[in-house]
């Protein structure tokens, strides 16, 4: 029913009475399915106020009650609804149904993990009571804080950086969200800290499993380390070397490769971009700072940056032609586009029956060789990344600070002419600092 409703929503219903025919059957709906999950939930547990922690119900219906606490929070639009529909109690205790969830199944786990950005997009609105730090329990209890909603996602998506590749990318998604998206006060730092660290430890792990393989699932794990390290960098590098002796150099390593054209499964979207190039820049501190001018490493980080900037303003100059062109084409003849249909299905080469043997040999050789390695659904690998606070941050301004600040060690990494041209090209404040280059 929830999906059906959500579903039957158009851009017509907005524009016209039917809307507040649909927005009145909405209300209703979420009206019924908070008393639902409220009688699931709550009152089969007197206790669940004060004793949460120890009187969660069953993780059964996960998804089920995902899409009907979705489907609520994504309907609310003033704080007294949080109030009236006992907002914080249901995202209290489904936060910690998915904290304990272990039957990991493809389908069964989706609407959990939309539920998480609704949740957090709800908290970035009202501020949810419980979401990022947890109530204390009453006397005579000692003083300890129950786990927040926050702490719960944090727990869940942690588990599913170790699950199938399309949770690998679907967590990546959330990391993002979570770090940048909710406003962390004075009281909540220790709460981010925390989900750095368990977050940060689980993807590294997991890109450890296939570092020698370069295949698309290393993007979303570097992405997630990447949002980490820009948080508390000092923290993540210890966890990383923690965890693997000179980890921290694989890791920028393998960022400074995704971040080039020569990686098969380089970055296409502004925001990935956007990420990569400050976590670089940020690492740039670390490297020149360990008298490692001219290692290799510092080498391939500054070329990629400049290679990925570059990348950057390509993509915004190619939005910004394509929104002048999309006014002219609006009035695109149907004809025309049933036309276009068919060349491009002319035009589509079918695999032949030996291209067709060759790639299945291929597939069978690595998988007896053990070198395959799953990549998930398309759908999922095209998930858009939402950096919330760091949308905010001048790319341009962080790069130009980062040469004004190097320059002089810049120089001596001897970079591909080509390349330090393009880039005075697109950032031309910087030739002052590139004479001697150029």
């Amino acid at each position: 029913m929830a999906q059906c409703w959500e579903n039957s929503a158009s851009e017509e219903n907005e524009q016209d009475d039917s809307s507040q025919l649909w927005l009145s059957g909405q209300t209703t709906m979420m009206r019924a399915f908070s008393d639902l999950l409220q009688h699931a939930w709550l009152r089969s547990a007197p206790l669940m106020e004060h004793e949460v922690a120890f009187s969660v119900p069953p993780s059964s219906c996960v998804d089920d009650c995902s899409t009907l606490l979705g489907f609520i929070l994504q309907g609310i639009t003033q704080a007294d609804d949080l109030l009236k529909l006992k907002v914080s109690e249901l995202m209290l205790v489904w936060s910690y149904l998915i904290a304990d969830w272990h039957a990991w199944e493809e389908m069964e786990d989706l609407s959990a993990f939309n539920c998480i950005k609704k949740a957090v997009s709800l908290n970035k609105k009202f501020a949810v009571k419980n979401f990022l730090v947890g109530k204390l329990p009453l006397p005579p209890a000692p003083p300890v804080p129950q786990k927040s909603i926050l702490e719960g996602i944090g727990a869940f998506i942690t588990e599913a950086f170790s699950q199938y590749p399309s949770a690998v990318w679907r967590a990546s998604s959330c990391v993002h969200i979570l770090l940048h998206n909710p406003s962390y006060l004075p009281e909540g730092e220790g709460v981010k800290q925390s989900l750095v660290i368990s977050l940060c430890q689980a993807a590294f792990s997991r890109f450890r499993e296939i570092k020698n393989q370069p295949v698309p699932l290393w993007n979303p794990l570097l992405l997630a380390i990447a949002s980490c390290y820009l948080c508390f960098p000092d923290i993540v590098e210890k966890i990383i070397e923690g965890i693997e002796h000179e980890g921290f150099t694989s890791f920028l390593s393998a960022l400074a490769i995704i971040s080039t054209s020569r990686f098969d499964h380089s970055l296409s979207s502004e925001a990935e971009i956007k990420l990569v190039v400050m976590a670089l820049a940020q690492s740039l501190d670390k490297l020149i700072g360990r008298q490692n001018e001219g290692s290799l490493l510092l080498h391939d980080c500054v070329a990629s940056l400049m290679e990925a900037f570059l990348k950057f303003k390509e993509l915004e100059e190619e939005e910004e032609d394509e929104d002048e062109e999309s006014e002219d084409q609006a009035s695109g003849d149907e004809e025309t586009e049933d036309d276009d249909d068919e060349d491009s299905e002319d035009d589509e080469r079918e695999e032949t029956e030996q291209e067709f043997l060759e790639r299945c040999a291929k597939t069978a050789a690595e998988m007896e060789n053990g070198t395959i390695v799953e990549e998930g659904d398309a759908e999922d690998q095209e998930l858009e990344i939402e950096l919330g606070c760091l949308e905010d941050v001048d790319l341009e301004n962080t790069v130009l600070l980062v040469i004004e600040r190097y320059h002089q060690v810049l120089l001596r990494l001897q970079l591909p002419p080509e390349l330090i041209s393009s880039f005075l090209e697109a950032l031309p404040e910087c030739k002052l600092y590139f004479q001697q280059a150029i």
